[in-house]
């Protein structure tokens, strides 16, 4: 597997791009890309096809990605071994329509990925799915196994600032970042932004979004519902156009 750069995120060198065709796909990973979460995807490798309650129950109290070294812990503890943990990422599906929108995004649009999972699961499945090489840039929880093949996860960042994020990850600073940087190095500046996703994490980077730029939450989840919930209420904070989506493909006519 080729490893992503220190930051649990990877970049690629674009050429540069100062047309204002030039546009910006932003993918949520769990419950977008994939159907399922991935984190808790891999907790049916512990004992009795479960993670002890010891463990599962510090949701809440710990950071999350602290929660799941404790479970990457335990499965090492239990004799599971990395093969056994990609092989079960493997057989993850992904989200409805998904594959025909990663394999005909086109080619004007740059693809990164906001994800509060890990660098490890994120690129295994995205190369399980020949789609790896055509993201530009993830921007995740830095995760490898060590030398004793055990799976190490640390934050992406800590922050206070943001309350509706995870400490660990704001997702509407991670778009920032790479808006500014692209712009700021002279490579690129976004004509539009299109946003999919499906938790209230990624509420926060909608509101960093304009009039020109388009949100698809997923329907029937947490972020369709908080958008609906401003939208009734008829303030101004969520500026782009919104349409929830069943099928990833159908997002394709709006690129």
């Amino acid at each position: 597997m080729k490893k992503l750069k220190a930051g649990g995120s990877k970049h690629k060198k674009a050429a540069p791009n100062k047309s204002p065709d030039a546009r910006l796909l932003v993918l949520d990973f769990d419950h977008t890309v994939v159907d399922k979460n991935t984190d808790t995807f891999v907790w049916k490798l512990g004992e009795n096809g479960k993670i002890p309650d010891s463990i599962s129950s510090a949701h809440g109290e710990k950071l999350w990605t602290h929660l799941m070294q404790d479970v990457f812990d335990y499965l090492h503890q239990q004799g599971c071994t990395p093969k056994q943990i990609l092989d079960c990422l493997a057989s993850m599906k992904l989200a409805p329509g998904m594959d025909t929108l990663l394999y005909n995004v086109p080619e004007n649009y740059d693809i990164i990925i906001i994800s509060d999972s890990n660098a490890v699961f994120i690129q295994h499945i995205l190369e399980m799915h020949g789609v790896f090489d055509r993201i530009a840039h993830i921007f995740t929880n830095p995760a490898n196994f060590d030398e004793d093949g055990r799976l190490v996860v640390t934050p992406f960042t800590e922050q206070t600032a943001c309350d509706i994020c995870e400490k660990n990850l704001c997702k509407g600073d991670a778009l920032k970042m790479h808006v500014d940087r692209m712009a700021g190095t002279g490579r690129k500046k976004y004509g539009r932004v299109v946003y999919v996703g499906d938790g209230l994490n990624d509420l926060c980077p909608c509101f960093k979004l304009g009039k020109n730029d388009a949100i698809f939450p997923r329907s029937g989840f947490r972020l369709e519902e908080e958008i609906k919930k401003i939208q009734r209420k008829k303030k101004e904070e969520i500026q782009a156009e919104v349409v929830a989506w069943q099928d990833a493909s159908t997002i394709l006519e709006y690129l």
